[in-house]
Parts: C-alpha cells; sequence; structure tokens
C-alpha cells in the first residue's frame, strides 16, 4: 500500500512537472502572434519575411519531434528531454537580444528544434509511468497545462508589447532554465534505459528537404515552381529510402493501421486549423482594425480559456467512450469557430472573441482523444516513435497552416477584410477534413457492438 502511494505521489509531480514545462513552452508560442505584426514593423519587413519567425519555428519543431522521441529511445527519454528544455530557454533569450530578423529567424528555427522536446518526449514519459486506463485524464491535465498558457500567453504577450516592447515576450520562456534541475531530481532514472537500434540520419535530412520545399513552393512567387519540383523529387527519395533502410526514423508498416493514419491527419488539419488561425486574425486586428496589442490578447483570450476548462474532461471523456466521438465533434467545433471569425471580422470585437471562443472548444475537445490515442495505438516499444510521429506531423500540419492562412490574406483582392475572410474559410475546411478522418479512429461503443 505504501510503495503504491509513493508511486502515485512520484506520478502526480511528475505531470505537474511536465506540465509546468509545457506551460512556459506553449507561452513561447502564444505570445508571439501578438508580437508578430510589431516585429515585422520594427524591421519593416513583409508578412511573408517576419512570418517565418512562426513557419520556421514550425517547420523544425515539427520535424524534430520525432527525432526527439527517437533520440529519447535511443538516449535517455530524461536526458533528452532535460537538454531540450535547457537549449530553449537559452536560446529564447538569444531571440530577444536579436538586432536583425535574419538572425532572429535563425535562432527561432533551432529553438524550434529544440524545445521540440518538449511536447514529443512529456507524452512519452506519461505513456511509460502512467496505465493505460488513466492515460486520457493524464493527458488532459498536460492539455489543461497548455491551455492555461494559451489563455494567459495571447494577454501577457500584448501587454508585454504595450509596455516594453516585442523583445520581452521572448524572455518570459527563459524560465524553462530553472526548472531543469528540478526535472533531473524528480524524473526517474529509470527513464533513460535505452533502446537498442541506430538514428536513420538521411531519412532525417530527407524529410526536412521536403517540408521546407513544400513550405517555400507555399510562399508563392517566381521561385514556387522550382521549389515544388525539389518537394516532389525529394519526397519520392524520402518514400524510397523508408522502404528499403533497415532502420528508418519512420515506418511504412506504422502508415498501413488506418487507426494511426487518422489520428496523424486529424491531428495535422487541426493545428493547421488552429494555427493559422491565430496568426490570420492578429495581423487583421493590427492592420486593419488597428487595434492595441493588448486588445489583441484579450480577443485571442476566450479560445484559449476553453482550452483550459475542458481539456482534462474531453480527456476522462475518451477514456470512457474512445477517440472518435470527441475528436468528430471537436474538429466539427473547431471548423465552426473558424468560419465564424470569417463572417464576423470587421465587426465589433465581442464577436471575433466568440468565435475565438467557439474554435477554443473544438480545440479541447479533441486534442487529449488524439493524442492519448497516438501513444496507444502502437506497440510500448515503439511508442516514442508514435508519438513522435503524430507531434511531427501536427506541428508541420500547423506550419502549414501559418503559411497558408498569410499566404492567401496577402494573395486574395477584395476590401480591407476580403482576403482575410478568405484566408480564414480555406482554414476552416481544413478543419472539417480533419473531421472526415476522425471517422476512422477506435470506438469503444462500436468495439463493444462487434464483440458481442
Amino acid at each position: 500500500m505504501s510503495e503504491a502511494r509513493d508511486s502515485d505521489r512520484q506520478v502526480s509531480q511528475v505531470l505537474w512537472l511536465l506540465s509546468t514545462v509545457l506551460f512556459f513552452g506553449v507561452l513561447n508560442g502564444t505570445m508571439i502572434n501578438v508580437a508578430l505584426p510589431f516585429i515585422g514593423a520594427h524591421f519593416e519587413a513583409p508578412g511573408h519575411h517576419y512570418a517565418w519567425l512562426v513557419t520556421g519555428f514550425s517547420l523544425t519543431f515539427g520535424v524534430f519531434s520525432i527525432l526527439q522521441g527517437r533520440w529519447a529511445d535511443l538516449y535517455g527519454a530524461r536526458k533528452m528531454y532535460l537538454l531540450g528544455l535547457a537549449l530553449t530557454g537559452v536560446l529564447a533569450m538569444g531571440v530577444a537580444f536579436a538586432q536583425s530578423l535574419a538572425v532572429a529567424i535563425a535562432l527561432r528555427v533551432a529553438q524550434g528544434a529544440a524545445s521540440a522536446a518538449i511536447p514529443a518526449i512529456g507524452p512519452l514519459i506519461v505513456s511509460r509511468m502512467v496505465p493505460v486506463e488513466r492515460r486520457g485524464a493524464a493527458m488532459g491535465l498536460l492539455l489543461a497545462s497548455i491551455g492555461s498558457a494559451a489563455a494567459l500567453g495571447p494577454f501577457l504577450g500584448g501587454l508585454l508589447v504595450q509596455l516594453w516592447g516585442w523583445r520581452a515576450v521572448f524572455l518570459v520562456p527563459a524560465c524553462l532554465l530553472l526548472l531543469v534541475p528540478l526535472g533531473w531530481r524528480l524524473l526517474p532514472a529509470v527513464l533513460d534505459q535505452r533502446q537498442a537500434g541506430s538514428f536513420d540520419v538521411m531519412g532525417a535530412a530527407l524529410l526536412t528537404v521536403v517540408a521546407t520545399a513544400a513550405l517555400m513552393a507555399m510562399g508563392g512567387g517566381p521561385a514556387a515552381p522550382a521549389w515544388l519540383t525539389i518537394a516532389l523529387f525529394s519526397g519520392g527519395l524520402l518514400a524510397l529510402h523508408l522502404r528499403r533502410a533497415a532502420q528508418p526514423f519512420l515506418r511504412p508498416e506504422h502508415f498501413r493501421n488506418l487507426s494511426f493514419v487518422a489520428v496523424c491527419v486529424a491531428g495535422a488539419a487541426a493545428n493547421a486549423c488552429r494555427f493559422g488561425a491565430l496568426i490570420v486574425v492578429p495581423v487583421l486586428l493590427v492592420r486593419v482594425e488597428e487595434v492595441l496589442p493588448v486588445w489583441v490578447g484579450v480577443v485571442l483570450l476566450p479560445g484559449a480559456l476553453a482550452v483550459t476548462l475542458f481539456s482534462r474532461r474531453a480527456g476522462r471523456w475518451s477514456d470512457r467512450v474512445g477517440a472518435r466521438r470527441p475528436a468528430l465533434y471537436g474538429s466539427l467545433v473547431l471548423a465552426a469557430g473558424t468560419f465564424l471569425m470569417a463572417a464576423v471580422a470587421g465587426w465589433r470585437l465581442e464577436w471575433m472573441a466568440l468565435a475565438m471562443g467557439v474554435a477554443g472548444l473544438g480545440m479541447a475537445i479533441q486534442q487529449s482523444p488524439l493524442l492519448s490515442t497516438a501513444s496507444a495505438l502502437l506497440p510500448p516499444a515503439e511508442s516514442g516513435l508514435g508519438i513522435g510521429a503524430y507531434m511531427m506531423l501536427s506541428f508541420l500540419g500547423g506550419a502549414f497552416g501559418v503559411a497558408l492562412g498569410l499566404g492567401l490574406a496577402e494573395s486574395l483582392r477584395g476590401d480591407a477584410w476580403g482576403p482575410y475572410r478568405g484566408a480564414l474559410v480555406a482554414l476552416g475546411l481544413i478543419g472539417v477534413v480533419g473531421a472526415l478522418a476522425s471517422l476512422w479512429l477506435p470506438d469503444k461503443r462500436a468495439s463493444a457492438r462487434a464483440a458481442t
């Protein structure tokens, strides 16, 4: 009995550590949504240039999510997780003092690679310490922490920008440095047990080329056809490599599991829809409606609060009924909220805040079911690889949504609000794609009927 209590206490302490790390990690991403237009104005850069502060971060964040998961299997989850925390804090301070946009983008790209350890290895630690029947609630706690940071992030980011300028928003994530020694004490050494295998350098390099070239092609311009050609050619090489490599970092047999493909598509579509809207709306409010930064944060606040309040409940719901219905309903609500943003663009700010709240509710309903399902669909020895693949595709989806949203906002024609409405409608349609993918997720009620 005493050992069980000690084990539960250790799990609880680790969950709160992981939640705190996620809190500061998410602040690193959400505060920049408000600061982005002001960074562009400071460096006198067009939108498709300063957007790389988010797109470049999301690109390396996505690619390195699966690499961090693999490194955790090979070199130890505790070591790789704490190394990622330390580098994220150091690089955040570097961005805060950058003297050119190019340097700031380069540091953000490096920071994306380092901070990928937080969402890739954190859920892996949960999957190794929490029984599967309690994992949805545990993932819900992590996602509630994400929601709390997302709720505070826009308002705090707007306040910091208004009081001290955009550089202040990058000093907050440096607090992660303080959690490294605490993590070394709390995380059990057994997490550093290594698994046999090797690291697929060629596959990782080809994936990076594919993702970078695809995002560059989406930026448009005269070089877009060349970038598209590079993306397609390197994509073909990647597919060939994955089929022939002895230990590829992405295993083709994983993608013959229809439920695993569905959870990855649903996660990528949700992040594309949500991330894109979280960038398009602040740019709309600052450029077209000339809203002060602190009020931009207030508009984004309801969506983040919805994630905070409902993520853990959604996790418990998915533990009872399976992932299919929560993911389906959440995707549809997310898409509806994004369509509503397009409809109310140019109206009073209260309406945009309401639309943000609806979209945030959709994210809250679907995210913990998707994440817990991704950790459970593959064998335990490959859970790091599975979570890494899910996180990689989800954040590459987010990078796609940012690039698509700002690209459409700058290229479409119409009245002052028209291009932004068009961009938000396109993002909403991507959310619908996520809802369709959710139909292939596991459902406990359907499994029970099949068993009888």
